[in-house]
């Protein structure tokens, strides 16, 4: 077992403290902070208590600690008794402190290794409770401002049901239980994609992707891709492909289509009756503790919510209990994931509770991921669960409250106009203006709290001068023409018009709020007035309203506010009889002054002077109405930044595991250390990335009696690279974090890989590595593939591990508030090899004197360069380095394997730097011809494999003729008829063309024509040239596909140019590959398909004489005509053997030819061997051998 070197020593505070919230009793606890970072967040309802998990809110025991206990929570209820934990531990002179809201910290960790503990905050609601004889008008009292978007906790990793099988487009339930199938999917999907062990969206929102996914070069998470389905392809087809290689098969009227497509294209529809695709992925069903489904859909429908399972997008999991299935899918207008198990209960892990929805006829990106403790359901990038919301204040309840209250106003509730104030309660409430605020009686008298109120609301709170009651007025031009009061000449005593100037009006204008949820003032865009900005210049006003708690609300206010300023009003002082006598601030009046130019205009009072003793006359200030509310705003707000750490901590994803070789065990340990380190002794490592916004992770080992703590690390620099060879070294990154931090110099981890950190540029990702350092070796690297930078940012266990010992580790992601629950981290296990002692493998490693070459040319001989374990610990060698050393008794170990892998020499105790397999063909020991070879190689004057890049115009005749692209003819690696690669034509232009050549001329004799098309699209009333050499000639031969004239469809082949030719029925249909045979043995021509025979022998001995260039795709005739739109693969033309005079079962793999050996393979293993032990990795290199072995000439053949 393990022995720890190293103790840390700290202190926590046990803590004891009561904290006064403010007048009780309140509606909800909802928050408890430490500083500015949240240590508990939910809905109290009820005094209890909270347990608070956040050991590491301010660093953990390697910084400040954090919070650890439980916190009660008392409401200040009526009732309310003294609190037990107060009274055992102060004593029986506690008060119960009713009418108060407090919290008590109950003796818990609160900080650690800080004389100055960061002081607590909380965050209550209160609009309900604490009203003197209850809430006044309560259904309206609460407004929500916003919804709350988290995911949904709970829930287990995937289940495996081991079927092996994903349905899209349907669920299938046990036959018998409901029908075999339930839920189809009516509408269209736009590609699906499940992968394991990675969720992708385990954030709020996210941009929703631009291209139809990604591959190995564009996806970071490829590997962990199950299948990728993008649902392309010519309309009509049923060939459904998984980018992933998976068996797709479609059912019922399940097609491809080009009528709708996400991203241009296609893709598949479903009927909503019988259509569906079943993905065969076998043992790779099992997705892990973590994993995504994502994908584009268009509903054509809602599915009625009677159908249990509505439109299901993707199902798995049947099983014959009833009952245990997983499924997305679309409920109604609700997106929704089921994960269920017997005995059978429809209670959805995730289902969507607020916008926005997948709407009817249009794309929606829908996604569902599990990361390790909560589901994240996104519906166009944005989360699609509340299960909490935002709620303020109606307004004209805390005008009502602050007027009434005891300890405020004290004013009987009669002396409120209930109708005024219940219509403002209506129409606020209808606008969403739910304010949150506090008010302080020692800073703030009542009068001004209602002031304050007013202001945000654009609303007056007055005394009604003739009924004595509170009435509430506000400015939303909510009027009846008909209805409101008329001041006439009559009425008006003295005139005064304010002139309106636009030169320096306020034309841009912001609104600072504070949102509670972020705990940050924010100002929002400037909304503008741009015609005025753009004659008279900005003039900016930002008004301060931190009552209001979000975006939306606050840029409605702005609108509202720049309404009012930058309008050309008309402004009056006026002097009235007693007419107004009964209005109030913020009355809306007709003003009809035709003596002063007004015919009829609605103005609004502003301020209103009742007169005097002395005088009666009203003085009154009025404006002409723009206050109306806007009821949404027109500039989009950007989200206030949250730049705290997310509080719930998600499941670390990307992260390593390794044993520490001898370099790196050198940086820990202490000279004398290591002159007593035992030889299988073990250190390890950790390295991790970040899985959304964490401070860092801590590292817990299990030793078979539980995880404990061993080191708490940084997140580390990574990336993902493209494939590359053994040789490569430069590169550039895919999705690169914290790539700032990589030092030249430094090691890095990519696979097996230890490799030097030579030149980095962290803004475009472009790197330079030096390969096979330490104790490693140059491997092979597939695409996606990710690279560790260690730059100190690594999770080091000291603990003293032995050889063969086996230990778990996790690693527990640490917020600002919280840990990852034990529970909730993957498990790695490690079994030690005492890796530190073992010799270095040989550097250097060549090939007859080239680095890992692709074909080697005479006798064999490998080299390679010393390394020394000792000598080199405290620098990164590569592989390309001369000697070094070699440490004292090393020697090394080379293994050499032929064709079949057969192991034939073993050569070891080698000290040199070089050997040659002079004894290669007494090794060999391999029968001649293997007997596969094609008996017919002879006659072949044509064989093409279509093999090569995408997009590639090189095309390889192992008959050595030279084919030329014509158009945009081209190799295209998304299809083949066994490789998976083929010739590309699209049917406008494209072609393959090879010179005039003796080959074509078949005279009378037999030969044989064989090719495999695959059609995107059939020509209509024409024809669609396979093979032609005619070109107009009488002498010529060809082969067509024609649906032209009255012959229907049908082959056509020709052996007298376009005068004698033999047509034999075939309807072919498109995505679908067929394989074409045509022979003639003497004077019988043949034709099949996929080896039969179709249509009557034909007789003929036609003298095809005709030497004119080959066409592949087209037929010349004075130009090229008869394009074939489509694949073909697998050309082969024999002269002078009929190969097929029968039905016959066509090659299930490419054609055999030239090379009359199994593959001409030799295999090299070098490894040293120091005291017994062996090298960690050992070199491991394949290469072709050419004009040399055994019976030169004949077994391996030419390159």
């Amino acid at each position: 077992m393990g022995s720890s070197k190293k103790t840390t020593v700290g202190y926590w505070y046990k803590a004891l403290f009561h904290h006064a919230l403010g007048r009780g009793p309140i509606d909800a606890f909802l928050e408890m902070r430490g500083g500015e970072r949240t240590a508990w967040r939910g809905v109290q309802t009820s005094s209890g208590t909270v347990s608070i998990n956040a050991p590491t809110l301010w660093g953990g025991e390697k910084d400040q600690g954090g919070i650890v206990g439980d916190l009660d929570v008392m409401f200040g209820e009526a009732t309310q008794q003294p609190n037990a934990y107060l009274l055992a531990n102060l004593g029986p002179q506690v008060p119960a402190w009713r009418g108060v809201a407090t919290v008590v910290f109950k003796g818990g960790k609160y900080g650690a290794m800080n004389p100055y503990p960061q002081a607590a905050g909380y965050k209550v609601r209160r609009i309900t409770a604490g009203w003197d004889g209850g809430c006044w008008y309560s259904a309206k009292a609460e407004v929500l401002v916003a919804d709350i978007r988290e995911p949904i906790t709970g829930g287990s990793g995937w289940v495996n049901r081991a079927t092996g099988l994903f349905y899209v487009g349907a669920y299938k339930a046990v036959s018998g239980f409901y029908a075999s199938f339930n839920g189809w999917f009516n509408g269209y999907i736009g590609g699906i994609r499940v992968t394991a062990g990675v969720a992708r969206y385990a954030v709020k929102s996210y941009a929703v992707p631009t291209v139809l996914f990604g591959d190995a070069t564009s996806d970071p998470y490829w590997p962990n891709v199950v299948c990728q389905l993008r649902m392309q392809g010519s309309h009509g087809s049923t060939a459904f492909v998984d980018d992933k290689g998976h068996t797709v098969t479609a059912y019922g009227g399940a097609v491809i289509s080009t009528a709708q497509s996400p991203l241009g294209g296609s893709s598949g529809y479903f009927n909503g009756a019988d259509s569906y695709l079943t993905v065969n992925v076998g043992s790779a069903e099992a997705l892990g503790n973590a994993w995504t489904i994502d994908g584009w859909v268009r509903l054509a429908d809602y599915d009625s919510t009677a159908n249990t399972y509505g439109n299901a997008i993707v199902s798995y999991g049947v099983t014959t209990t009833p009952g245990e299935e997983s499924t997305l899918s679309i409920f109604g207008d609700n997106a929704r994931f089921d994960q269920q198990e017997a005995p059978f209960a429809f209670t959805a892990d995730a289902t969507q509770n607020i916008a926005p929805h997948a709407p009817i006829g249009q794309w929606a990106y829908i996604s569902i991921c599990f990361d390790g403790t909560r589901h994240w359901l996104h519906v166009n990038g944005q989360l699609v669960t509340s299960p909490g919301q935002l709620k303020g204040m109606n307004p004209a309840h805390m005008l009502y409250f602050a007027r009434t209250q005891a300890d405020m106003g004290a004013e009987p509730t009669g002396s409120m106009n209930s109708a005024s104030l219940t219509a403002a309660a209506d129409t606020l409430h209808a606008e969403g203006f739910g304010l949150c605020t506090t008010r302080n009686p020692g800073n703030e008298s009542v009068d001004e709290f209602e002031r304050r109120i007013e202001r945000v609301i654009s609303g007056a709170f007055t005394r009604d001068p003739v009924d004595g009651t509170w009435h509430l007025d506000l400015a939303r031009g909510d009027y009846v023409l008909a209805s409101l009061p008329i001041l006439t000449d009559d009425d008006v005593l003295e005139f005064r018009e304010t002139p309106s100037t636009l030169d320096n009006a306020i034309n841009s204008v912001s609104v600072k709020y504070f949102d509670p949820e972020l705990r940050e003032t924010i100002t929002t865009a400037p909304v503008q007035a741009r015609g005025l900005i753009d004659a008279f210049g900005t003039n900016h006003q930002t008004f301060d309203y931190p009552e209001i708690p979000t975006a939306d609300l606050a840029l409605r206010v702005a609108q509202r506010e720049l309404r009012a300023t930058a309008t050309p009003l008309r402004a009056f002082e006026l002097v009235t009889t007693r007419v107004p006598f009964g209005w109030r601030i913020n009355t809306y009046f007709r003003l009809q002054l035709p003596k002063r130019g007004i015919a009829d205009m609605v103005c609004i009072v502003g301020e209103k002077a009742s007169g005097t003793l002395r005088s009666g006359a009203i003085r009154l200030k009025a404006v002409q109405d723009v206050y109306a509310m806007p009821a949404a705003a027109f500039v989009q707000h950007e989200p206030g930044v949250d730049t705290s750490a997310p509080q719930s901590p998600l499941a670390i994803i990307r992260q390593l595991l390794v044993e520490l070789p001898y370099s790196e065990v050198v940086q820990i340990l202490s000279r004398a250390d290591l002159s007593v380190l035992p030889s299988g002794a073990g250190y390890l490592a950790a390295v991790a990335d970040d899985p959304a916004r964490s401070i860092d992770y801590t590292l817990m080992i299990d030793e078979g009696a539980g995880y404990q703590q061993r080191a708490v690390a940084s997140w580390c620099p990574t990336a993902t690279l493209p494939a590359a060879n053994y040789t490569a070294t430069a590169f550039t990154l895919v999705g690169g974090v914290r790539l700032d931090q990589v030092e030249i110099g430094s090691s890095a981890i990519w696979g097996s890989e230890i490799v030097r950190v030579d030149a980095i540029n962290a803004s475009t990702g472009a790197v330079t590595l030096g390969r096979g350092c330490s104790d490693t070796v140059p491997v092979a690297h597939a695409a996606g593939e990710r690279i560790w930078f260690i730059t100190g940012d690594a999770a080091i266990d000291a603990t003293e591990y032995t050889s063969g010992e086996t230990i778990n580790a996790k690693l527990l992601t640490n917020t600002g508030s919280q840990q990852l629950p034990i529970s909730a981290a993957i498990a790695q296990p490690l079994t030690f090899a005492g890796r530190q002692i073992k010799p270095y493998p040989p550097g250097n490693v060549k090939l007859n004197g080239s680095a890992y070459p692709d074909y080697i040319a005479g006798a064999l001989t490998v080299s390679w360069s010393h390394r020394d374990r000792l000598l080199q610990a405290d620098q990164l060698v590569d592989t390309t380095t001369g000697n070094i050393g070699p440490e004292s008794g090393t020697t090394y170990t080379l293994r050499l394997y032929g064709e079949t892998d057969t192991l034939l020499r073993t050569a070891s105790g080698l000290t040199g730097t070089s050997y040659t397999w002079s004894s290669e063909d007494s090794d060999g020991g391999l029968p001649l011809d293997s007997g596969s070879a094609d008996p017919s190689w002879s006659s072949v004057v044509a064989l093409l494999h279509f093999n090569g890049a995408d997009g590639s115009t090189t095309f390889a005749d192992e008959a050595g003729h030279t084919f030329t692209a014509n158009g945009n003819a081209q190799i295209d690696n998304a299809q083949g008829l066994f490789s998976g690669t083929s010739l590309l034509l699209d049917g406008s232009g494209d072609y393959l063309s090879t010179p005039d050549s003796a080959d074509w001329d078949f005279g009378t004799g037999d030969f044989t024509v064989e090719v495999a098309v695959r059609f995107a699209a059939l020509p209509v009333n024409s024809a669609a040239a396979l093979l032609s050499t005619y070109a107009g000639s009488s002498a010529g031969w060809g082969v067509q596909y024609r649906n032209d004239g009255g012959g229907g469809n049908r082959l056509r082949v020709f052996v007298g140019g376009d005068t004698v030719f033999f047509d034999f029925a075939w309807t072919p249909s498109t995505g679908t590959w067929y394989r074409i045979g045509v022979s003639r043995s003497g004077s019988s021509l043949r034709a099949f398909i996929d080896g039969t025979q179709i249509g009557s022998t034909a007789t003929n001995s036609t003298n095809i004489s005709s030497t004119a260039a080959l066409w592949v795709g087209a037929l010349l005739s004075g130009s090229a005509i008869q394009f074939v739109n489509g694949w073909i693969d697998e050309l082969r033309i024999t002269k002078g053997v009929a190969r097929f005079t029968a039905n016959y079962t066509p090659d299930s793999a490419p054609f055999i030819g030239l090379n009359l050996r199994l593959n001409n393979l030799v295999r090299i293993e070098l490894e040293s061997v120091r005291a017994g032990y062996t090298s960690t990795q050992k070199h491991n290199i394949t290469t072709r051998r050419v004009g040399y072995g055994y019976s030169y000439g004949h077994k391996y053949g030419g390159l």
